[in-house]
């Protein structure tokens, strides 16, 4: 298990929190706040995940792809640590 804050927007000269990966495990739940930031891929594009507060969303994992040998696909996303300004179509 690993727990991750990520720095508050304006407390760094850069807007990437996390760059674009894959997690190893099998599955990571991100608990939403109102502040926004993580994109997820979708069909080949970076995407904005809309924050929900008190909602989780669940990325899956490298192992979870291993293990279903690929049926299901580790979630490609990237955490951004300032809302981005334009909003991507979904």
């Amino acid at each position: 298990m690993k727990a991750i804050r990520y720095p508050p927007p304006g407390t760094d000269d850069t807007n990437e929190g996390v760059g674009i990966h894959r997690d190893s495990g099998l599955l990571t739940f991100v608990l939403q706040d109102t502040v926004g930031g993580l994109q997820v891929e979708r069909g080949g594009d970076l995407v904005d995940v809309a924050p929900l507060p008190g909602a989780l969303v669940v990325n899956l994992g490298e192992m979870l792809q291993l293990t279903t040998h690929g049926y299901l696909k580790a979630t490609v996303h990237r955490v951004l640590t300032h809302p981005p300004t334009v909003s991507a179509t979904r």
